[in-house]
């Protein structure tokens, strides 16, 4: 039994781990596979043999850099989530629980943000998907 004067341990803070770790499945591969893809084009573009088109080499190329940038920060968003989730209960264990509050918010945040991040990526995905596609209807 507790008594009155004493102190309680406050609520743990939820830790986002399971959250984490499926955005981490889902983007990495998905990220991975936008990020080289875009930078192997914006090479191509810059480097490549001159083609015709309406849009300029370098605006193509700054757009598929852009991309890159996108793949790059959804492969390392979920990571940096998972870090803060395992770091919840490690706060917690140690009786640092303002720590473990912070790395509860901090996980929570970078979860949001890669679910964002996963929006962004399918649909840039499902935009060249149409752009594949459509030219092979006419």
């Amino acid at each position: 039994m507790q008594q009155p004067g004493m102190a309680r341990e406050p609520e743990r803070p939820p830790n986002y781990l399971v959250r984490a770790i499926i955005l981490l499945v889902l983007l990495a591969p998905l990220c991975l596979l936008l990020g080289l893809s875009s930078a192997y084009a914006a090479l191509v573009a810059l480097t490549g043999p001159p083609v015709m088109s309406e849009t300029p080499a370098w605006m193509r190329a700054l757009m598929d850099l852009l991309r890159a940038v996108v793949g790059l920060i959804g492969f390392f968003m979920p990571i940096a989530a998972l870090v803060q989730a395992l770091k919840v209960n490690g706060e917690y264990n140690a009786g640092n629980y303002a720590g473990a509050e912070k790395a509860s918010k901090t996980a929570g945040a970078y979860c949001r943000q890669s679910i964002i991040i996963l929006v962004i990526v399918i649909f840039i995905m499902g935009v060249d998907l149409l752009r594949y596609l459509v030219p092979m209807k006419r």
